[in-house]
């Protein structure tokens, strides 16, 4: 079963119904985009070096809510030539099927160009629910 992309509903049929609900992935990647990615797949990042990025998460009970953060950095490649875009969200990925999990505007839109790289630092990718 693929996994919903409202984690509200995972959550009620688990914890309130005898439904069905998604196998939990076993591998996340992160996916950056120039734009605003909607339901998660709208522009997303054209460059030749551009790759999807693994990501792992350490959660932690932030008092109101719950919080699963990036446990290491993650480094996306070096711009290819000609490269001009601007990052201005992520979304987190199934590392097997793609699907998208979590949509996140970035808190600093960044602007890319030729040989530019994007470094998250652990921490800065943040998954929150109550």
């Amino acid at each position: 079963m693929a996994a919903s992309k409202h984690g509200s509903e995972q959550y009620i049929k688990h914890f309130y119904t005898g439904d069905a609900v998604a196998t939990r992935p076993n591998s996340w990647v992160i996916a950056l985009h120039a734009g605003n990615p909607g339901t998660g797949d709208a522009n997303e990042v054209v460059d030749g070096n551009y790759a999807r990025q693994a990501v792992t998460f350490a959660a932690s009970d932030q008092g109101a809510y719950w919080e699963g953060a990036s446990a290491a950095d993650v480094v996306f490649p070096a711009a290819s030539a000609a490269a001009d875009y601007t990052a201005t969200h992520y979304t987190i990925r199934d590392g097997a099927s793609g699907e998208c999990l979590a949509i996140a505007a970035l808190p600093v839109p960044i602007p890319v160009v030729e040989g530019g790289i994007i470094s998250m630092p652990a921490g800065m990718i943040k998954v929150r629910g109550v």
